[in-house]
């Protein structure tokens, strides 16, 4: 399994942990990260790429997780490019949506916010070896 330790049977199972992430003064339980990151790939699923804003926070952590769990490639955009570098970045990448923290310009694109409190115990198969889909 690609993310092992966050089979939802082990949660299910009662194999949680209480402090499986900290992050910037936040902590997320097991079944709290599997939860949310479920929930951010059910918003996701389907989308060819979305780009992520790199900031140390658990909604870059939920929805890193959640492209993960859904099998969606993601772009990883810092937070301190400037517009021109960031447009670049994003025409390149051919992203479709910002995905998690909202930057402060948002290039055209739309944005999904991640939803900390949200949950969803959905199960997605395992994706297909070989090269990425993109």
């Amino acid at each position: 399994m690609l993310l092992a330790s966050l089979n939802p049977g082990a949660v299910a199972a009662g194999a949680d942990i209480e402090d499986a992430v900290r992050i910037d003064g936040a902590v997320l339980s097991r079944s709290d990260l599997v939860g949310a990151a479920t929930s951010v790939a059910e918003r996701v699923g389907g989308a060819n790429r979305v780009a992520i804003l790199a900031a140390p926070t658990a909604t870059t952590v939920l929805a890193v997780t959640g492209c993960l769990i859904a099998g969606v490639p993601f772009v990883p955009v810092p937070a301190d490019v400037g517009v021109a570098e960031r447009a670049h970045i994003l025409t390149d990448s051919g992203a479709q949506a910002w995905l998690g923290e909202q930057p402060a310009d948002l290039g055209g694109l739309p944005h999904i916010p991640v939803r900390l409190h949200a949950r969803s115990w959905h199960r997605y198969p395992e994706p297909a070896p070989g090269p990425p889909r993109w």
